[in-house]
């Protein structure tokens, strides 16, 4: 962690050089109440607590954002959600069918194109059948990149399920 908030529109903010550590950083920062700006994939991104209020409104304050203005709530499931919404018993079925079959489908899916994936490769870039190092790179790279299938599907259907509950700014931000 680089240290505490040096001005009212700052936070702490955590670099993802030793992830155990930027984790433990992190989860003391959030349980003071407080947010944290934590290091992704390719940006710094606002991190809070969503049950606590006082620290929303300071993501809120932080980014200058108007409170009418949503923000994104990442859940781990329908449980967790519930905490913070109420789902209607319809609804609340619906998403856990529909997330059910769509895990099961993709897992599969997955995990049959990671066993497959020197075949699969070769059907998709038959030029580096001939060409084992470039084959081998490439199946490795893809058995690591593929699983984002599976992971953005899921975001997808969480995202239609706000939609439908009428949050259509959550997904959008």
């Amino acid at each position: 962690m680089t240290g505490a908030p040096s001005s009212e529109r700052s936070a702490p903010v955590v670099d993802g050089r030793d992830p155990a550590e930027a984790v433990a950083a992190a989860l003391a920062v959030l349980e003071s109440g407080e947010p944290v700006a934590m290091a992704t994939d390719t940006v710094y991104g606002l991190v809070a607590l969503a049950a606590d209020s006082a620290a929303v409104a300071r993501v809120f304050e932080l980014k200058g954002r108007p409170a009418e203005r949503r923000i994104a709530v990442l859940v781990t499931g329908a449980p967790q959600a519930e905490t913070l919404v109420r789902l209607s018993p319809p609804a609340r079925r619906l998403a856990e069918e529909t997330l059910a079959i769509l895990f099961v489908t993709l897992a599969a899916l997955v995990a049959i194109v990671e066993i497959a994936m020197p075949w699969v490769m070769v059907a998709l870039a038959p030029g580096f059948a001939d060409q084992p190092a470039k084959l081998a790179l490439a199946v490795e790279l893809t058995r690591i990149t593929f699983p984002y299938l599976l992971l953005v599907s899921l975001v997808a259907l969480f995202g239609a399920m706000l939609n439908s509950s009428g949050r259509f700014a959550a997904f959008a931000a």
